[in-house]
This record gives structure tokens, C-alpha cells and sequence, in this order.
């Protein structure tokens, strides 16, 4: 049934005694051929936003109750070091403002609020307004400055906090929270973080009005430690490589180059960044052969010592991180293999950015990463060495195997983008915005 309603939402048409859903879909589901500042219709003469009526009746199907809906985002992820957060945060907002320029929700209005001295190159934004506000920096911008720009209908924050201001004043907020794992893998965070997390997320838990996370796997470790807040959550999927990706690589021929293997993420032990050292250290050892591991350790995260022996040094490469696009696909497309063995995940990006690029992903045996990966990946238990090495050398050794978990990751992650989880997130808000 529900499945029916969409499709029949989707194409313009409903029923007005029957159960329907509060506002019409299409622009979730389509482009527009024209963008413009009024409510623009389908081919049945059906708004794209059918908001309620000033009268607070529900919305009939006729065109009618047509408003702007403006949403201001969170821009603090700008300031931060890039982890998975903050990438999400970005490809979010890139893909909102291409699905704007495309046509869609043409009675959307967006603004990035952001701090003083961000850059905002990268981006590229070409429909969403960028407005600086105050002098503050960092958590004294969140919760200090932003809280007073007001005006919106939501205020979207994407990297897992929020204006305590905003939400206790009982402001339409939504946040995107990525993991509990500060909560759940609490030896990999320092002690300021964890208690500054646990208060924002109490608060964020008890008043936000909707909360979207990333995989259906978070939305029950959520559910299990906030049960009151299970109405308010929402799954939106996160995409991978970047919607704009560059173009596959080209694989190098060189027959002097040596295969590697790769690691991508932080350098945490909520990563299980021992392990991947060891396996690293023993395929050097054993099998000469080099190992380059990207990323780089993050300042809420307590410090992991790596030592790697003097007899493997030249083997393993510590590549810091890398925010070129172009640089980073060029990684996976010549790895033998990516090695992902996380003890904790919630929706992880480089399993299917290597999917993207063509490179078989090795992949810890978790709820997260099962959801994720699908059985495009070879699942490892992340604590045993052993196994994740023969695993890594039946893939050095066995093209006709690699090949074929090549192809499934190929096709796995074609499933996955950015666009998609707008609209999911769309989806949700407008949903909202019809019942406040």
C-alpha cells in the first residue's frame, strides 16, 4: 500500500478521500523544466509544494497553499578537519544546490551559515546563498552566534550537533547524526568530547524535531539508547564517490609499479588502525608487498601510537589526508585491495568509493558494514590477523577472484549517491513541515 501511494503521488494524481501522503512528492522524483519563484505545476495542475492553507485545513488536490519553504544550514563543518562528517556534510550540500540549479524544489530557499575565514572554493555553490555571520570561531559560533540569525523555517545541522539555544527555544531542528560511537567505542574519543556529546546529545535526542542517520543499523543502536526519540528518526543513506566523480582512472601500466595494499580513514582505534598495521607489517614481511594508508589522526580522538619496524619502513606509506578527488581515485584504482576492518561504522564512505574505482574492499564482519556493502564485500572478523591476510592473498594471488569482486562493487555501488540522500532528507522535511 504504501509503496502504491508513492507511485501515485509521484505522477501528480490523488484521491482526496483517500489516505494519502500530506504534500505532493514530485519534485523528490523529477526535475522541472523551468525554475521559478512561484509554485510551479505538473501536468495535472498539482503544486509541487501543497503546503496547508492559511485556515490550517490539510492541502487539497488543487493548487492551492503553495509557500517558500527556507531552510538554513549549519556551515560549522566548513571549519573543521575532514573526516567522514564533514565530507558528508559537504557532498550533501553540493548535491542540494545541483538538485537546485536542475530545477527542483523551485519553493525552496537555502542558506549555509558559516564563520568568518572558511573557504568556500571547493564547493562551488551556485544556488544556495552563503552568508558569514559574527567573529566567534568553533563551538562558540554554533552555540552563541548562530542560534540568533533567525528566520527559517528549519535549521539543518549535518555534523552531529546542534545550537542548544535553537533547540531549547523549540525551534524546527533537524540534525543528521552520524553514530553514537562516542557512546559505544568510548577508549577511541578524549574525555572533553565525550561529555560535551553526551550533553549536546540528550538535548538533540529530547528536542530536535526530526533526526536523520545514516543507516538503518544506527537508527537501532539510536532507538536502543534513546527509545523516546524513535518517531523522530530518520534513515538517509549517505552516497559515496562524489556525484561529480571524476572520470575512472586509467590503471597503471608500468611494469616497474609494485601493488599495494590501501587503507583509508582515520587513524583511530575505533578503526582498528592496530590491526591494520599488523596486517600491513606482515604482507611487507611475507609477501613484499607495499601498503599506503590515507588519512590522518583527529584532534577528539586520543592519540594511537604506530610504530612500524625499520625492516618494513620503506614498505609502508603514511599518506596523511588527501582532499584531492582526483588523487584519491587514482589510490583505489591501482590498489590491490582496500582493507577496512572497523569495529565500529554507522554508513562508511571509502568501501564505496573503492567500489566506485574498481577496487576489491576488504570489510570488517559488522551489522553496519553488511548493510553498506551488501556482498560486494569479503568480510573479515576484524580482530584475527591471519584470516584478513589470507583473505588479502587470495586476492593478490587470484585475478579471476579479484575480478569478480571487482564487478560486484562496481555494480553495488551504483546504489549509493548524493542526491539520493537530499532527497530522503527532503522527503522528511517537507513531510514535517506539513505537520507543524
Amino acid at each position: 500500500m504504501r509503496h502504491a501511494r508513492w507511485r501515485q503521488f509521484s505522477r501528480g494524481t490523488c484521491n482526496c478521500d483517500a489516505e494519502r501522503l500530506p504534500y505532493n512528492v514530485a519534485p523528490i522524483l523529477r526535475p522541472l523544466k523551468k525554475r521559478s519563484g512561484h509554485a510551479a505545476a505538473d501536468t495535472n495542475g498539482v503544486p509541487f509544494f501543497n503546503l496547508p492553507s492559511e485556515d490550517g485545513d490539510a492541502p487539497s488536490c488543487g493548487v492551492r497553499g503553495s509557500v517558500t519553504l527556507r531552510i538554513v544550514i549549519n556551515g560549522r563543518f566548513l571549519s573543521q578537519q575532514t573526516t567522514g562528517v564533514q565530507r558528508m556534510a559537504r557532498e550533501f550540500t553540493v548535491a542540494l544546490d545541483r538538485l537546485l540549479e536542475d530545477g527542483y524544489y523551485p519553493d525552496l530557499s537555502v542558506e549555509l551559515l558559516v564563520q568568518a575565514g572558511v573557504c568556500l572554493a571547493a564547493l562551488n555553490l551556485r544556488v544556495i546563498r552563503v552568508t558569514t555571520i559574527g567573529l566567534a570561531k568553533g563551538h562558540v559560533w554554533e552555540q552563541a552566534i548562530l542560534p540568533w540569525h533567525r528566520g527559517a523555517d528549519w535549521l539543518l545541522n549535518l555534523g552531529n550537533t546542534a545550537p542548544l539555544i535553537s533547540l531549547y527555544r523549540g525551534e524546527a531542528v533537524a540534525v543528521v547524526v552520524h553514530d553514537l560511537s562516542h557512546r559505544l567505542f568510548p577508549s577511541a574519543y578524549r574525555l572533553a568530547y565525550r561529555l560535551a556529546h553526551r550533553v549536546l546529545g540528550h538535548a538533540i535526542m529530547a528536542r530536535a524535531k526530526l533526526v536523520i542517520t545514516v543507516s538503518e543499523t544506527e537508527r537501532d543502536t539510536i532507538t536502543r539508547l534513546y527509545p523516546r526519540a524513535k518517531r523522530k528518526i530518520a534513515v538517509a543513506q549517505n552516497g559515496g564517490a562524489s556525484d561529480d566523480a571524476v572520470t575512472l582512472p586509467v590503471r597503471s601500466s608500468d611494469p616497474a609499479a609494485s601493488p599495494y595494499g590501501l587503507y583509508v580513514g582515520s587513524l583511530s582505534r575505533r578503526k582498528n588502525i592496530d590491526v591494520v598495521l599488523k596486517v600491513a607489517v606482515d604482507l611487507a614481511r611475507e609477501r613484499n608487498l607495499q601498503f599506503k594508508l590515507v588519512g590522518a589522526f583527529s584532534p577528539i580522538l586520543r592519540e594511537t601510537t604506530l610504530d612500524v619496524p625499520s625492516d618494513v619502513a620503506g614498505k609502508i606509506e603514511f599518506c596523511g589526508q588527501i582532499e584531492s578527488k582526483t588523487e584519491l581515485a587514482s589510490l583505489y584504482r591501482n590498489a590491490s585491495f582496500l582493507l577496512f576492518p572497523s569495529l565500529y561504522e554507522a554508513s562508511a564512505l571509502p568501501p564505496i568509493e573503492a567500489m566506485t574505482y574498481e577496487c576489491p574492499v576488504i570489510a570488517s564482519n559488522i551489522a553496519a558494514l553488511r548493510e553498506r556493502c551488501g556482498n560486494a564485500a569479503i568480510y573479515c572478523d576484524p580482530h584475527d590477523v591471519e584470516h584478513i591476510k589470507a583473505v588479502a592473498i587470495k586476492l593478490l594471488d587470484e585475478p579471476t577472484f579479484s575480478g569478480e569482486m571487482i564487478a560486484r562493487g562496481r555494480d553495488w555501488a551504483k546504489r549509493f549517491s548524493w542526491r539520493g540522500q537530499v532527497r530522503d532528507v527532503m522527503t522528511e522535511l517537507l513531510k514535517r513541515s506539513t505537520a507543524k
